[in-house]
């Protein structure tokens, strides 16, 4: 669930929350709407490049991950310059082992 938050005397802001505790009816905020998203993708693309389990081509990532390849080519970038991933040549990319799991 989202919940908005917006007023006079606070910053507007969107949090992501789920109900945690049915005895005490206590919500848990996971965090900004915007990084729980971002997350999801990264482990989108991650889980879909551990099912091809072989070098890949962001329309093969893509196509596994049922993603825009527009969207998973600007991912794959950011996430080899973080060094999630390794970008390999002719336009491929791998995971590089020990990493990239913890997203998932």
């Amino acid at each position: 669930m989202v919940l908005h938050t917006r007023g006079r005397d606070i910053e507007e802001c969107a949090k992501v929350v789920k109900f945690n505790d049915r005895d005490t009816y206590r919500w848990k905020m996971l965090g900004d709407v915007a990084e729980i998203r971002r997350s999801q993708e990264r482990a989108k693309v991650i889980k879909a490049m551990q099912t091809i389990a072989a070098p890949a081509k962001p329309a093969e990532i893509a196509r596994e991950a049922e993603a825009s390849v527009v969207n998973v080519s600007k991912l794959l970038a950011r996430m080899a310059r973080e060094g999630l991933i390794r970008k390999l040549t002719y336009g491929k990319y791998s995971l590089d082992e020990g990493r990239g799991r913890r997203e998932s």
